[in-house]
């Protein structure tokens, strides 16, 4: 899904690329039939096609204008529940300053465990999804001036599920790559991870793996264009 206002002609090309291949493998196959095999009687009105050209240029622009909606939607959700979860925290420290032996400790639990719930609910796989897409790591390194390989850096964050394929997609295009517990909590075995450096060490492990290594402080002060701190005196 593209949430810009405006795009190139270039974009709009890879994105549908194979889409086009399709629509034209189909066309092919159709004059074939047509102009070559002479079966007419596939030919169908041009009265028809106008409809059915317009039906289908409607529902295109009626679930294009659903996508941004249900973007806003889940915007307007989320802050639903940020804002309902800290009234209800304060209303629940108002009352257990005025009354003794509320369970405080079982009602945040009780309601930790629904947003646990909540999250994992959220973070299940769609079957329209396509976020978590290599190709889609390909492309948008491609928008960066001068290539995926060129002078600028860049860097991929994957998220739950997705983290380490997208990691992986972005060490063989040429990119920076972060892993840490605030984006994952599992390693790709499934086995969930007993520290932050756990995670560190796979990510470098799959650079390495690739041909590639860490930066070392230095290499990476350089790289971000950090100014190298001068030594304290003594």
């Amino acid at each position: 899904m593209h949430l810009g206002r405006r795009y190139k002609l270039t974009e709009l090309v890879v994105w549908t690329r194979w889409e086009t291949l399709y629509l034209f493998a189909w066309s092919l196959f159709a004059t074939v039939l047509l102009e070559v095999l002479h079966w007419h009687f596939l030919s169908m009105p041009a009265a028809l096609l106008s409809v059915v050209g317009t039906a289908v240029a409607i529902v295109v622009a009626f679930k294009n204008q659903q996508c941004h909606a249900r973007v806003n939607e889940a915007l307007v959700s989320w802050g639903q529940i940020s804002a309902t979860s800290f009234i209800w925290a304060n209303k629940l420290l108002i009352a257990a300053s005025h009354q003794n032996g509320l369970p405080i400790k079982e009602l945040f639990y009780r309601h930790f465990a629904w947003l646990t719930s909540l999250r994992f609910f959220l973070r299940e796989g769609r079957i329209w999804e396509n976020a978590g897409e290599r190709g889609n790591v390909r492309f948008m390194a491609e928008q960066i001036p001068g290539g995926p390989e060129g002078p600028n850096n860049w860097q991929v964050i994957g998220v739950s599920r997705d983290q380490w394929k997208l990691l992986a997609a972005s060490l063989n295009l040429g990119g920076n790559v972060r892993a840490g517990l605030e984006d994952n909590l599992y390693l790709p075995n499934g086995e969930m991870a007993k520290s932050n450096g756990e995670l560190i060490a796979k990510a470098r492990q799959m650079a390495e793996d690739v041909g590639r290594r860490a930066a070392t402080v230095v290499e990476a002060r350089e790289m971000l264009g950090v100014p190298r701190r001068e030594e304290a005196k003594a």
